[in-house]
C-alpha cells in the first residue's frame, strides 16, 4: 500500500547492512517509468474483446491465419467460436478488465500523492494489501480530495497554475468528474471483490441466466433481474463483513459488459492524463489532458443499467446449515439494488456526454536540462536522463 504521506518512506528504512537508498537516482527511476504507457495495456485488452463482438464472417480471415508468437511457436488456423462462447467471454472478461482498471488508477493516483520524489518506488512498495484497502476505504469515506484530484489529474489548482487553456467551471467540472470516477472505482474495488476473485482466481465464477420479479402486490411484479449473471461463493457476507455474519454464500451479481468497458475506457482517460502530467513534472515534456463532462462519467456508469431495465445489482443468498438436531436451518437472501442518482436523466446526460483534450504545455519550472554525463545509475535510462555516479 501506499503509506502516510507523514510516515518514513520504506526505502528510507535502512537494509540489514543499514544502508539506505540513494535518492541520486530517483531521476533515472521517473524517467525510466514515464517512458512506459500503462493505459495502452487497457485500451489493448477493450479493443481485443470488443473484437468479439464482431461477425463470424468480419472474424473468419482472422481465426483462419496462423499465429506466430516468436520463431518457435505457431497458433495453427481455427475456425470462429461459436457466438455463445464468445459472448460468454465477454461477459467474463470484461470483469478483469474493469476491476484491473479500477485497482491501477486507485494506485496510481495514490503513489503519485504520497510519493511525489519517486511514485514508481511508491506503487512497488503497495504489498499490504488489507492496507491498501483501509485507505482505499477512508478516502471513500473521507472523499476524494478536489485540490490532489486537480493537481494530479489537470497538473495545478486551477488553469492558471497547470498552464492549461481551460475555463475555470470546466476545469471544476472534470475534476468533480474524476472525483466521481474514483468513488466508482473505490465502490467496484472494495464492493465487489468476491466477484473479482471468483472470475480472476481459478475462474470459479459461473456464468448463466437468472429471472427474478418483486412481488409488488395486487398481481403486480416488477422486474428486478432478467438475463445473464456471474454466480459465486463467498464465505462471508460481503467483503466489509465480519466473521459472526454466517458463513458460506451464494451471489448472482449482474453482469452488464457494456457498464464494465465503458468505466474501463474512462479510466484510460484519467490514467492519460496522470501519465502526462507527470511526464511534464519528471521530464520536463509536454502533453495533453482530457476534459471531461461529469456527464461522461455518469453514462458510463449508470446508463447501461437504465438500458438494461435490471436495477437489481446482486442478491446473496445464505447457504442452508444443518442445527445441531439435524434439522435444516432456513435462509436469508439480501438484495442490492443499484444506487443510481435521482437527479441522472439519460437524455440529458447523453447530450452533455463530452471528451475532448487540451495541451499541456511545459512551464518554467517544468523545464528539463539534457544530461551529457556519460554514466548513470540504471542500464537503462533514457538519453538526457543520466544522473551519474
Amino acid at each position: 500500500m501506499t503509506e502516510n504521506k507523514c510516515s518514513k518512506k520504506r526505502w528510507e528504512e535502512p537494509d540489514a547492512e543499514g544502508r539506505v537508498l540513494d535518492p541520486g537516482q530517483f531521476p533515472e527511476l521517473n524517467a525510466v517509468f514515464y517512458s512506459a504507457e500503462p493505459s495502452e495495456f487497457i485500451k489493448m485488452r477493450i479493443e481485443n474483446l470488443a473484437l468479439m463482438a464482431c461477425t463470424d464472417e468480419a472474424l473468419a480471415p482472422a481465426y483462419g491465419s496462423d499465429r506466430p508468437v516468436g520463431d518457435t511457436l505457431h497458433y495453427p488456423a481455427t475456425s470462429v467460436p461459436h457466438p455463445t462462447k464468445r459472448h460468454k467471454y465477454v461477459r467474463m472478461e470484461a470483469v478483469t478488465i474493469v476491476h484491473h482498471a479500477s485497482e491501477a488508477l486507485l494506485r496510481l493516483y495514490f503513489a503519485h500523492i504520497d510519493y511525489p520524489e519517486c511514485p514508481w518506488l511508491g506503487m512497488s512498495t503497495s504489498t499490504d494489501f488489507a492496507g491498501f484497502k483501509k485507505q482505499v476505504g477512508e478516502a471513500l469515506e473521507k472523499g476524494f480530495n478536489l485540490d490532489d484530484i486537480a493537481a494530479v489529474f489537470l497538473g495545478g489548482s486551477d488553469p492558471e497554475d497547470a498552464g492549461i487553456k481551460m475555463g475555470k467551471n470546466k476545469f471544476k467540472e472534470t475534476a468533480e468528474a474524476l472525483q466521481r470516477l474514483l468513488i466508482e472505482c473505490a465502490d467496484r474495488f472494495l464492493g465487489d471483490s468476491f466477484l473479482y476473485n471468483a472470475v480472476k482466481h481459478g475462474m470459479t465464477a459461473i456464468d448463466t441466466d437468472a429471472k427474478l420479479n418483486w412481488d409488488w402486490g395486487n398481481g403486480k411484479q416488477i422486474q428486478m433481474m432478467d438475463g445473464f449473471v456471474h454466480g459465486y461463493l463467498h464465505q462471508k457476507l460481503h467483503p466489509k463483513a465480519t466473521k459472526n455474519d454466517g458463513q458460506w454464500f451464494l451471489s448472482l451479481a449482474d453482469s452488464n459488459p457494456e457498464r464494465d468497458l465503458a468505466v474501463a475506457t474512462v479510466i484510460t482517460y484519467a490514467i492519460d492524463s496522470l501519465w502526462d502530467v507527470a511526464r511534464r513534472r519528471y521530464m520536463g515534456v509536454p502533453g495533453k489532458v482530457y476534459c471531461i463532462a461529469r456527464a461522461t462519467v455518469d453514462v458510463a456508469i449508470y446508463a447501461p443499467i437504465c438500458q438494461s431495465d435490471n436495477p437489481l445489482h446482486r442478491i446473496t443468498h445464505e447457504l442452508i446449515k444443518v442445527k445441531a438436531d439435524g434439522d435444516t436451518d432456513g435462509t436469508d437472501h439480501q438484495m442490492h439494488i443499484y444506487n443510481i442518482p435521482p437527479e441522472f436523466h439519460l437524455k440529458n446526460s447523453v447530450k452533455r456526454n463530452q471528451v475532448r483534450k487540451v495541451d499541456l504545455p511545459v512551464r518554467p519550472q517544468d523545464v528539463h536540462t539534457p544530461s551529457s554525463s556519460p554514466t548513470s545509475y540504471l542500464p537503462i535510462v533514457p538519453k538526457g536522463y543520466q544522473q551519474g555516479h
